[in-house]
Parts: structure tokens; C-alpha cells; sequence
């Protein structure tokens, strides 16, 4: 995903796969590389050149805040990892300190605190009550972010040595919701878009995406577009808030109102929490993007979880 998010830089089909290239966006005279206030744009002396970067999710928008800690936790994942991280280019080196200048009192109370935390009733005690090992105490838009975060609470124990005597459950524990991630859910789903060539046989077909957008001819549902979405995406999950816009059925006027009652909204609503998902990527006024949108975010906390399983 985050090859494709990539603002302003061509997609070719060496890396990008031939159904899914394209030129770099937002370069031409006055975009990115040269950016003026939006309230100022006759002012030469406001332009700024904020080529690069990704786009933050389904949309086109990025956001500085969001994307330094996107990029602290890929660096996270290759800190914890390294060997399993390679480039085109050779393998990447950096160092990371960790706790650098912390004092030493400070660094014990964390080291202990730490694994004490992962075994509490709400966590490592509340795996049993999931049918599928991997326990949240809420479902909410972007839960399978949260999934994944879990799994990074659990495997850090064993990442930084913070309890060596219960290795073998913590990373158990981690590895349930990489699991749950790739299938072993109410659904069956692998929550990552078009795994079909992967082995997986039932993954995520569509995705709420301005370029993967529905309707589209060549990159809407797997088996209806041409292509598909690129492989790799995690979907946001389960969200049982999800809900169609206020106006529906009948006050979101021609053709919105139409739009409202094309298609079921049951799933995702009016289904338990974990079962308040749906395979769609339809716009507004149905707003499927707090079930099937992606998000960087989302997809470095999963990147992180999943390198801790490959060898």
C-alpha cells in the first residue's frame, strides 16, 4: 500500500504490477512544487515545494502530524526486525538508541511495568473470551488497526526481553491477531485486498478508494473491474457505529436518494461487533469509508505486527 500512496511519483509496472500503474500526480505548474496559500494564490512570494510524501488514506489529502508517526513505526519495524528489511537499492542501515537519556530507575520501572500490563485481566486475560484469540474490548471505525496493535503489545515483550519466561505466550498471543487479520474471523476474510494470487481464497474485493473508487471499470470489485484494487491494502474493519448519512432514505435529494436504498447496509449494521463488516466501497450517502477505507495508519501498525513472523 504504501508503494501506491506515494504522492507525486510515477507507478510503473515494474513495482506496481501492469494493472496498476501511473504517471505522478500533482506536478505540473502550481501543484506541489509549487504550492501557494490557498487564499494568496496570486502570490509568488507564499510558494513552498511539498512534493512527496503519501497520501494519507482513500482520499488525497496528507498530513505532516499523521505520516511522522507512520514513519516511526516502519522504522520501529525494522529496528525490532532488521534482517527481514531489504530495498532496491541494498539494505538500509540506521541505529536507533532506545531510552536515550532516560536514567536507569526510569528504564526498570517501564522494563517492569511493561509486561505486567500485557498480562492484566484486559489483555493476555481476555484472550479466552474471543472465540478467535484475538480479544478487543471494543470494535470501532479502523478496528483492524487496533488489532494489529494489539499483537505489537504482545510481541514487544519479546522484542525488548522483558520477560523471557513467557516468550512462547506472549508471541502466541501476537500471533493470534495476525491470524485474525489473515482470516480466522467470523468472515474467513483476509482483511487485505486481492490476495487471490497469494493463496488466500477469500479476501477483501473492494476497498473505499479514490483510485480503486466504486463504479470504476478497471479498478472497482475483484471479478467485476478489470483488475481490482493492488494486492495488500488492510481494510479499516468492523465497525458497528457504521452508519448511512442522516438524509437517507428519501432527503439527500436526485440521485443520492437513490443511492440510499441501491444496496443493504445489514451487514454492516444491526450485527454483533465483530460481524459489523462489509465488503463494499460505495460514497456517500451510504459512506462506506468507516468500514473499507484504508489508511497508512493502519497499514504500518499491521507491517509492524507481521515482521515479527517472518524469518
Amino acid at each position: 500500500m504504501r508503494f501506491y500512496q506515494r504522492a507525486g511519483q510515477e507507478k510503473d509496472a515494474a513495482h506496481a504490477g501492469a494493472g496498476w500503474t501511473d504517471a505522478a500526480a500533482f506536478v505540473g505548474s502550481l501543484q506541489d512544487h509549487q504550492c501557494r496559500l490557498f487564499n494568496d494564490r496570486d502570490n509568488a512570494g507564499t510558494e513552498r515545494d511539498v512534493w512527496g510524501g503519501w497520501f494519507d488514506a482513500g482520499d488525497l489529502n496528507k498530513y505532516t502530524s499523521w505520516t511522522a508517526g507512520h514513519v516511526q513505526t516502519l522504522l520501529r519495524a525494522y529496528a525490532e526486525n532488521s534482517t527481514v528489511w531489504t530495498d532496491d537499492y541494498g539494505r538500509l542501515v540506521h541505529k536507533l538508541d532506545a531510552a536515550a537519556g532516560a536514567t536507569p530507575a526510569t528504564v526498570d520501572a517501564i522494563h517492569g511495568a511493561y509486561p505486567t500490563g500485557t498480562m492484566g485481566s484486559d489483555n493476555l486475560g481476555a484472550l479466552a473470551q474471543d472465540p478467535y484469540l484475538a480479544h478487543l474490548p471494543a470494535y470501532v471505525w479502523g478496528s483492524n488497526s487496533i488489532k494489529a496493535h494489539m499483537g505489537n503489545i504482545f510481541a514487544s515483550v519479546v522484542t525488548y526481553g522483558l520477560d523471557a519466561p513467557s516468550n512462547a505466550e506472549m508471541i502466541q498471543a501476537a500471533a493470534g491477531y495476525v491470524h485474525y487479520l489473515h482470516g480466522v474471523n467470523p468472515f474467513s476474510l483476509v482483511y487485505l485486498t486481492n490476495m487471490y494470487e497469494y493463496g488466500a481464497e477469500n479476501c477483501v474485493d473492494e476497498i473505499f478508494h479514490t483510485w480503486f473508487a466504486d463504479g470504476s471499470p478497471s479498478w472497482d470489485r475483484v471479478g467485476t473491474s478489470t483488475y481490482g484494487p493492488p494486492p495488500g491494502f488492510l481494510s479499516g474493519g468492523p465497525n458497528p457505529y457504521y452508519d448511512w448519512d442522516g438524509c437517507c432514505p428519501s432527503s439527500c435529494g436526485d440521485p443520492a436518494n437513490a443511492v440510499c436504498t441501491s444496496e443493504s447496509i445489514s451487514p454492516p449494521k444491526d450485527q454483533p461487533p465483530q460481524k459489523s463488516y462489509k465488503d463494499f466501497n460505495t460514497g456517500w450517502p451510504l459512506g462506506s469509508w468507516s468500514i473499507s477505507e484504508p489508511s497508512n495508519g493502519y497499514q504500518v501498525a499491521y507491517i509492524r505486527l507481521l515482521s515479527k513472523f517472518v524469518r
